[in-house]
């Protein structure tokens, strides 16, 4: 299948020696939004609650990670939406997007992917898409629709996880 490539540059970790969770918080930018990024935002915002609601333990949003690739000399970074391990010890990766992008799947398979699994050795990975509409236009290698995102999220798959949600609170 061909992948739809992604439509920002996308940073790829290549082969990772080593990666950990640290406890770092970035500090929020204050260079000026789009109308688009600003959407964008408050929507992750919102996901990210309906999220925390929807799984049975805590969530962490926007973990970060310290990771060395090859090629590179210096200790880099990378920060995913949020993460889930849930009790039977499946990692879930969550990237969360208003419109279904490619971007989703390049991040997580080329990017956190890689690091979360040295990070995390011995677990089975899952990776989840939140977003609010979904195009099918956009080529990803197994990308399926799920509707329960517990069940999604406590068993190991073989397959991309999109999960659609609206963006309303209830």
């Amino acid at each position: 299948m061909i992948v739809t490539p992604p439509t920002h540059s996308t940073r790829i970790a290549g082969e990772v020696y080593s990666a950990e969770l640290i406890d770092f918080k970035p500090k929020p930018s204050h260079a000026k939004k789009s109308v688009a990024q600003q959407l964008g935002l408050r929507y992750e915002r919102r996901a990210l609650v309906h999220l925390a609601a929807e799984l049975e333990k805590p969530v962490v949003f926007h973990p970060a990670f310290r990771f060395r690739s090859e090629g590179k000399q210096f200790d880099q970074f990378a920060i995913p939406d949020a993460l889930y391990i849930s009790s039977s010890n499946v990692l879930t990766i969550f990237e969360i997007k208003l419109k279904h992008t490619a971007d989703a799947w390049h991040q997580l398979k080329k990017l956190y992917l890689p690091i979360v699994a040295k990070a995390y050795p011995g677990y089975e990975i899952n990776l989840c898409e939140i977003c609010a509409s979904y195009d099918r236009g956009v080529q990803i290698p197994k990308a399926t629709i799920i509707d329960l995102l517990p069940a999604f999220a406590a068993t190991p798959t073989d397959f991309f996880g999109v999960y659609l949600w609206s963006g309303r609170i209830t």
